[in-house]
């Protein structure tokens, strides 16, 4: 709220209560800096000699970590915004003056890929039933080699895998299409047959 000068600037008299007569709204981000959370575990000693311990949280497995939030923010950024791995470990320091190393942005992709397993393959199971999907693979480098990203997906649902090769060949490796029985929906520029 900015209230007016309490006197009026034209004849320096007091001024009456005042009431709103415009609002503006201005949009921005809050500052993005990390939180460090500390747990301690304490220990007391029993009378019989027995030293009782308490324990760290479910997770809590190292001196220092990176919470789980900071971690998929990496796995976001790589994964679902195809950035590469050596600019998502800068732009978490950019934005949140959090440094991670590029072995850790990985390391959080493979674990969200292991995670993630079971929902990869109740999508798949799920595209196969459908009475329409769509297929196609692009390509992206892999260590600097071609492969395919390939995809197959619905109004609802994507299944999305990487593979050496492109088509029928790689679709098939991958389990997907072998047991899809509906109409299938290409961009014709390879066949899938």
């Amino acid at each position: 709220m900015h209230l007016p000068a309490a006197h009026c600037h034209a004849c320096q008299g007091p001024l009456g209560e005042a009431t709103m007569a415009e609002s503006r709204q201005v949009f921005d981000l809050p500052p993005l800096r990390f939180e460090v959370t500390e747990h301690q575990v304490w220990a007391a000693t029993c009378a019989c000699g027995e030293v009782c311990r308490g324990e760290f949280p479910e997770g809590v497995s190292s001196p220092v970590q990176y919470g789980p939030a900071a971690l998929a923010a990496a796995v976001h950024l790589t994964q679902h915004h195809m950035m590469p791995v050596q600019r998502t470990s800068e732009l978490m320091d950019d934005f949140f003056g959090l440094p991670m190393a590029e072995a850790t942005v990985l390391a959080a992709s493979q674990e969200a890929g292991v995670r993630l397993t079971p929902t990869v393959g109740t999508i798949g199971q799920a595209l196969q039933v459908a009475d329409v999907a769509h297929a196609d693979e692009t390509g992206l480098r892999v260590a600097g080699s071609l492969h395919w990203m390939h995809v197959l997906a619905t109004t609802l649902l994507t299944w999305v895998a990487c593979h050496a090769k492109r088509g029928k060949q790689a679709f098939d490796a991958l389990g997907i299409l072998p047991g899809f029985l509906g109409t299938l929906i290409h961009d014709g520029w390879e066949t899938l047959s």
